[in-house]
């Protein structure tokens, strides 16, 4: 099993990311079964983050497709590599739209995320996954774990 998170810039109209990320989800809960890819989608402003998992062959087909869509620009992967299981194996896939005061302001999250991974090279996809599942469920502390000043 394999795990890769990315972010990227949203590149079209705001008025219309009600209907993107529905048409996102519609087609990533049709394709991804097939592939045996799991995974969650977030939204925020004008930023997407995703988390996908699966195995790696398809992971990295996906993950051209996703490089070839015009919906996104920007696109930065975060963390690639193994896992022992998946752990998001119940979500075929789903998107979560954060409110503009939310816990990615000036990507600050994703600066610190990428920074703990660089530095220690021992951020696991466990881990990963336990700070996506904290941020649905507490985002309160989620944003104070990543935007405290370390």
């Amino acid at each position: 099993m394999h795990l890769i998170a990315y972010t990227s810039r949203y590149s079209g109209d705001m008025d219309n990311i009600e209907g993107v990320l529905a048409d996102i989800v519609k087609t990533a809960k049709e394709a991804n079964p097939k592939r045996g890819i799991t995974g969650v989608l977030f939204f925020d402003r004008d930023r997407f983050v995703q988390v996908i998992e699966g195995e790696q062959s398809a992971l990295n087909e996906l993950l051209e497709l996703i490089k070839g869509d015009p919906r996104h620009e920007e696109i930065e992967v975060i963390f690639d590599g193994a896992e022992d299981h998946q752990e998001f194996s119940d979500w075929n896939m789903d998107a979560f739209k954060l409110d503009g005061a939310s816990q990615f302001d000036d990507d600050d999250v994703l600066k610190n995320f990428r920074k703990i991974y660089l530095a220690n090279f021992k951020l696991s996809s466990e881990q990963i996954s336990r700070w996506i599942k904290m941020l649905i469920n507490e985002p309160d502390r989620f944003s104070r774990v990543f935007n405290s000043k370390s």
